[in-house]
């Protein structure tokens, strides 16, 4: 049931994020109506929220949240992966504004339309997370889980440099 709910999320992304590209291609300046219409879904989606049924946890005695933080000082390669995690994450969401930058302007070869920005920036990496999810899964109950997160993150560095060294519009 999960899977689904990511599936529909992954489909509904890709959907709104090529019509969104489709709208901005008719003007560019009615990114504001875009905007509003964003913020209705995020709206609609906190109504949604608020209806799940839920119940109040009893009060009862809380530990220490930062006793949990214990963890840390036993585990040096814990920390160590914890930390690359990070910043691979960190320098991935850092570059998504690099990403339209570099395939909208016509100093680095490209000036896309709208459309094609949001089908290289958006539609394109969820079409790849659908298809790896799978594999992905796999690997992470096979592997060991450091060699993983190194597997990961290679694949990131490869689809950064791929991305920043093309050269022409296909």
């Amino acid at each position: 049931v999960v899977a689904l709910g990511l599936l529909a999320i992954a489909c509904s992304n890709m959907l709104l994020t090529y019509l969104g590209g489709k709208y901005l291609d008719t003007g560019i300046e009615k990114y504001g109506s875009l905007f509003f219409v964003l913020g209705f879904f995020v709206f609609c989606s906190g109504l949604a929220i608020l209806k799940i049924p839920s119940r109040r946890a009893p009060i009862t005695e809380r530990p220490n949240p930062f006793g949990y933080f214990s963890i840390l000082a036993k585990d040096k390669v814990f920390v160590y992966i914890l930390f690359v995690w990070f910043l691979f994450g960190a320098a991935n969401l850092s570059l998504l504004p690099q990403r339209f930058e570099y395939v909208s302007q016509p100093k680095y070869g490209f000036a896309l339309s709208p459309v094609k920005i949001a089908v290289i920036v958006g539609v394109v990496p969820e079409i790849v997370r659908m298809l790896l999810v799978i594999p992905m899964g796999w690997f992470f109950d096979k592997m060991n889980f450091i060699l993983f997160r190194i597997l990961v993150n290679m694949i990131f560095v490869v689809y950064m440099l791929l991305y920043f060294h093309a050269s022409t519009e296909l």
